[in-house]
């Protein structure tokens, strides 16, 4: 199961946010605005280790987070190119689902 979230920059309640996303059965976090997320991110890496998109929760506008390892990803940059190396359009990664079968995700 994919999750996703915007995380909010301005979340004031990131441990709530935190507790429900890793009680809630995903196996894929597709997450915008993940900054929204920082005072919280060990908790939740800890639960998703696996990463694409940001080095960092924070470091720009999406991040895809799972409890499998990431087969591929990459960013795929906004319309007119990127302005700062912290801005794109979209992060991607191919992670294995439940069954097998190899999924895409974007955020």
């Amino acid at each position: 199961m994919v999750v996703t979230l915007n995380a909010w920059s301005g979340n004031r309640s990131q441990p709530v946010t935190a507790a429900r996303l890793m009680a809630s059965g995903a196996h894929v976090l597709a997450i915008q605005e993940p900054h929204g997320l920082q005072k919280v991110q060990t908790a939740v890496r800890r639960a998703f280790p696996y990463e694409a998109g940001c080095p960092r929760l924070g470091d720009c506008g999406a991040v895809i987070l799972s409890r499998q390892p990431i087969l591929r990803s990459g960013v795929i940059p906004r319309a007119g190119g990127l302005t700062s190396a912290n801005e794109f359009g979209l992060a991607w990664a191919e992670v294995i689902a439940p069954d097998g079968r190899p999924v895409t995700v974007l955020s």
